[in-house]
């Protein structure tokens, strides 16, 4: 995509598509900022790299290569809401199969990507050129590949290739052994065939009817037992650090707080965090999962939190909750974040037949794990609570929450 943007902004004449004094932008978009920043980079490398090319470079910026001849290379990331109101002579897609599509991050679809950059070409009649590695038949790139593969349109070219084919010095190798790896997502990232083993967790409408609506969290409540749930994180990579508080009411599962630290961050100074909101609902001890070994467990008892880990896995947990997801025996928090996370899971079933629910690539889902969590731990079993009492006389009754007793003498 970088040379092809280095092509269309140097090599072609866009003079009768701009207005005297006009400026044109050939614009690239990214799932997220950062492949966008990198994509940049490739075509400041490739310009420069060729004498006759790089005497049109006039300025690098942070998201902007400008040239000599009225031409901007611009890179943003696939946001509806950042792509307006520019004038473009060419639209660069990147992998646009990792773009949020209807089914989960409705709040930035893919859908509203692309008919927020058509806008842009329409004075210029420049082309909309979309690329990416398949992925789930679902979303916009899809339904274009649906539609027009293999359709004569004088206006729409389809084309579908293996990354061998398209480059031809990718190694034999390293496609063999990512087929051995996990067949299904190699035929997609190598062999341009749209995945059948992925499907949604749950649908957004689901999960938004489970939502109270204005509610984005719950004071503590005496008249409640409260548990936490952590996913535990280093603070130096991609993933939030999170903790999720809720309580069982009558049946249902009632998320009451939720904290996240997004990267950089101090996983000490986040415990003591923690730390401090658990004690305020009465927690003594909090559940998460095995990340980090015993780090996390020595951290949380220095603030006299006992850690547990937990006795499932990520996806085992998303099993369990599916069913009060589907009854509307959970009480979700009025937050987009959570929301979003949770409507773009996906399920897929392993080579050994294993069900594995997780984020999308390059999606997160701290939230929605912690939130799991937490709704697990609240709907195990209860232990019956005993107290006792002593008589003058050495009697010792025993009492359970249902007031049901039973006595016996103490024996000398």
């Amino acid at each position: 995509m970088a040379t092809l943007a280095i092509y269309i902004s140097a090599l072609c004449d866009h003079s009768s598509e701009l207005a005297s004094g006009e400026s044109g932008v050939v614009l690239l978009i990214a799932p997220n900022q950062k492949q966008s920043l990198v994509a940049l980079d490739y075509c400041e490398g490739i310009i420069r790299s060729s004498p006759g090319l790089a005497q049109f470079v006039v300025s690098r910026t942070a998201d902007t290569l400008s040239l000599s001849n009225g031409i901007d290379i611009q890179v943003r990331a696939a946001n509806f809401r950042q792509l307006r109101g520019i004038t473009c002579v060419a639209v660069l897609a990147d992998e646009a199969a990792f773009f949020a599509d209807d089914s989960g991050e409705s709040t930035n679809p893919d859908t509203e990507i692309l008919n927020a950059v058509r806008p842009s070409l329409a004075t210029t009649n420049g082309p909309l050129l979309i690329a990416s590695s398949a992925y789930r038949r679902t979303g916009a790139l899809w339904n274009l590949h649906r539609d027009y593969y293999s359709v004569e349109d004088p206006s729409i070219l389809c084309v579908k290739g293996t990354s061998r084919e398209f480059n031809p010095s990718l190694p034999q190798a390293v496609i063999d052994r990512a087929l051995e790896r996990d067949p299904a997502a190699a035929r997609a990232e190598y062999l341009a065939e749209w995945r059948d083993d992925l499907e949604s967790y749950v649908s957004k409408d689901i999960v938004l009817s489970c939502v109270e609506e204005g509610v984005r969290e719950r004071p503590p409540n005496r008249q409640y037992t409260y548990f936490g749930f952590v996913d535990a994180a280093g603070g130096s990579g991609a993933d939030s650090m999170t903790l999720c508080i809720g309580h069982d009411e009558d049946g249902t599962a009632v998320i009451d707080a939720i904290r996240e630290f997004a990267p950089p961050f101090s996983p000490d100074a986040t415990v003591a965090d923690f730390a401090m909101l658990l004690r305020t609902y009465g927690i003594r001890e909090v559940t998460g999962d095995k990340w980090g070994g015993d780090f996390v467990g020595e951290a949380f008892r220095r603030h006299n939190i006992e850690y547990h880990t937990a006795d499932k896995n990520k996806s085992e947990m998303y099993v369990e909750v599916l069913p009060r997801l589907n009854s509307r025996t959970i009480s979700l928090p009025d937050l987009p974040k959570l929301i979003n996370q949770l409507a773009s899971l996906e399920r897929r079933h392993s080579r050994t037949g294993r069900v594995v629910i997780s984020a999308p690539p390059r999606a997160h889902d701290d939230v929605s794990d912690s939130v799991c969590g937490c709704a697990v731990l609240v709907g195990k079993p209860k232990h019956t609570a005993f107290w006792a009492t002593v008589d003058l006389a050495g009697k010792v009754s025993i009492h359970n929450d249902a007031e049901k007793q039973r006595s016996w003498k103490r024996s000398t």
